[in-house]
Protein backbone atom coordinates (compact mmCIF):
# COMPACT_ATOMS: atom_id res chain seq x y z
CA UNK A 1 0.00 0.00 0.00
CA UNK A 2 2.47 2.76 0.77
CA UNK A 3 4.64 1.97 -2.50
CA UNK A 4 1.26 2.29 -4.32
CA UNK A 5 0.81 5.78 -2.21
CA UNK A 6 4.29 6.82 -3.30
CA UNK A 7 3.69 6.64 -6.67
CA UNK A 8 0.66 7.75 -7.22
CA UNK A 9 1.79 11.02 -4.95
CA UNK A 10 4.90 11.37 -7.55
CA UNK A 11 2.61 11.15 -10.55
CA UNK A 12 0.19 13.88 -8.71
CA UNK A 13 3.36 15.69 -7.87
CA UNK A 14 4.89 15.71 -11.09
CA UNK A 15 1.48 16.46 -13.22
CA UNK A 16 0.92 19.37 -10.90
CA UNK A 17 3.75 21.24 -11.15
CA UNK A 18 5.51 20.37 -14.62
CA UNK A 19 3.82 21.32 -18.05
CA UNK A 20 5.52 18.47 -20.44
CA UNK A 21 3.82 16.83 -23.10
CA UNK A 22 2.39 14.26 -21.13
CA UNK A 23 0.17 16.82 -18.99
CA UNK A 24 0.32 20.66 -20.76
CA UNK A 25 -3.43 20.02 -21.18
CA UNK A 26 -3.93 20.04 -17.63
CA UNK A 27 -6.22 22.86 -16.54
CA UNK A 28 -5.51 24.81 -13.85
CA UNK A 29 -8.48 23.00 -12.43
CA UNK A 30 -6.98 19.71 -12.83
CA UNK A 31 -3.95 20.54 -11.23
CA UNK A 32 -5.48 21.97 -8.56
CA UNK A 33 -7.59 18.79 -7.58
CA UNK A 34 -4.16 16.74 -8.10
CA UNK A 35 -2.62 19.30 -5.10
CA UNK A 36 -5.68 18.61 -2.98
CA UNK A 37 -5.13 15.27 -3.38
CA UNK A 38 -1.09 15.72 -2.11
CA UNK A 39 -2.27 18.11 0.83
CA UNK A 40 -4.60 15.28 1.60
CA UNK A 41 -1.97 12.66 1.86
CA UNK A 42 0.15 14.38 3.88
CA UNK A 43 -2.30 15.48 6.05
CA UNK A 44 -3.84 11.92 6.72
CA UNK A 45 -0.42 10.05 6.71
CA UNK A 46 2.44 11.79 9.00
CA UNK A 47 5.24 9.30 7.83
CA UNK A 48 4.91 11.00 4.17
CA UNK A 49 5.19 14.54 5.14
CA UNK A 50 8.51 15.29 5.22
CA UNK A 51 9.02 13.74 2.27
CA UNK A 52 6.52 15.74 0.55
CA UNK A 53 8.25 18.65 1.91
CA UNK A 54 11.55 17.36 0.26
CA UNK A 55 10.77 17.01 -3.20
CA UNK A 56 8.74 20.49 -3.50
CA UNK A 57 12.05 21.79 -2.12
CA UNK A 58 14.10 20.38 -4.47
CA UNK A 59 11.43 21.04 -7.51
CA UNK A 60 10.97 24.90 -6.45
CA UNK A 61 15.64 25.50 -6.03
CA UNK A 62 16.55 27.15 -8.89
CA UNK A 63 13.87 26.17 -11.36
CA UNK A 64 13.93 28.30 -14.45
CA UNK A 65 10.41 27.30 -15.37
CA UNK A 66 7.93 29.80 -13.63
CA UNK A 67 4.83 27.60 -13.69
CA UNK A 68 6.49 24.82 -11.72
CA UNK A 69 8.11 27.63 -9.71
CA UNK A 70 4.72 28.96 -8.97
CA UNK A 71 2.74 26.05 -8.50
CA UNK A 72 5.91 24.44 -6.07
CA UNK A 73 5.31 27.49 -3.95
CA UNK A 74 1.97 27.18 -3.73
CA UNK A 75 1.86 23.36 -2.49
CA UNK A 76 4.36 24.39 -0.22
CA UNK A 77 1.81 26.95 0.83
CA UNK A 78 -1.09 24.35 1.15
CA UNK A 79 0.96 21.85 3.03
CA UNK A 80 1.92 24.45 5.49
CA UNK A 81 -2.04 25.58 5.92
CA UNK A 82 -2.86 21.78 7.25
CA UNK A 83 0.59 20.42 8.16
CA UNK A 84 3.89 21.25 9.69
CA UNK A 85 6.82 18.72 9.08
CA UNK A 86 8.41 16.74 11.41
CA UNK A 87 10.54 18.42 14.31
CA UNK A 88 13.62 16.34 12.81
CA UNK A 89 13.04 18.64 9.31
CA UNK A 90 11.58 21.61 10.77
CA UNK A 91 14.98 23.39 11.42
CA UNK A 92 15.79 22.47 7.08
CA UNK A 93 12.71 23.81 6.16
CA UNK A 94 12.62 27.01 8.32
CA UNK A 95 15.97 27.63 6.89
CA UNK A 96 15.03 26.72 3.05
CA UNK A 97 11.77 29.64 3.76
CA UNK A 98 14.27 32.31 5.61
CA UNK A 99 17.00 32.13 3.11
CA UNK A 100 14.08 32.33 0.05
CA UNK A 101 12.33 35.48 2.06
CA UNK A 102 15.42 37.49 2.85
CA UNK A 103 17.37 37.05 -0.36
CA UNK A 104 16.52 38.85 -3.50
CA UNK A 105 15.66 35.30 -5.31
CA UNK A 106 12.16 36.41 -7.45
CA UNK A 107 13.13 34.21 -10.79
CA UNK A 108 11.34 34.62 -13.21
CA UNK A 109 8.89 36.90 -12.63
CA UNK A 110 7.87 34.63 -9.84
CA UNK A 111 7.45 36.74 -6.38
CA UNK A 112 9.61 33.84 -4.36
CA UNK A 113 10.23 36.54 -1.35
CA UNK A 114 6.41 36.72 -0.74
CA UNK A 115 5.42 33.50 -1.44
CA UNK A 116 8.54 32.14 1.05
CA UNK A 117 7.48 34.97 3.91
CA UNK A 118 3.87 33.59 3.64
CA UNK A 119 5.05 30.25 4.10
CA UNK A 120 7.74 31.35 7.29
CA UNK A 121 4.43 33.10 8.88
CA UNK A 122 2.38 29.75 8.15
CA UNK A 123 5.41 27.34 9.69
CA UNK A 124 5.55 29.45 12.70
CA UNK A 125 1.69 29.25 13.12
CA UNK A 126 1.66 25.64 12.29
CA UNK A 127 4.46 25.08 14.84
CA UNK A 128 2.49 26.30 17.86
CA UNK A 129 -1.06 25.24 16.88
CA UNK A 130 -0.25 21.83 14.85
CA UNK A 131 -1.92 20.38 12.11
CA UNK A 132 -5.44 20.69 11.22
CA UNK A 133 -7.85 17.97 12.85
CA UNK A 134 -11.77 17.96 12.18
CA UNK A 135 -13.98 15.77 9.81
CA UNK A 136 -13.19 18.17 6.66
CA UNK A 137 -10.46 16.73 4.19
CA UNK A 138 -8.43 19.73 2.82
CA UNK A 139 -9.47 20.57 -0.39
Amino acid sequence: EVRIDVVNWFRNLHDCMFYTKENKKLKDKERLKRAAELTYTGWQKVCFRDEFFMQVIKQTTCNPKSKSLEWGWKLISAYLYYFPPTIRFQGYLEGYLYKNKENDLNQCEVPVQMYAEYCHERLAKMITRGAKHGQKKPT
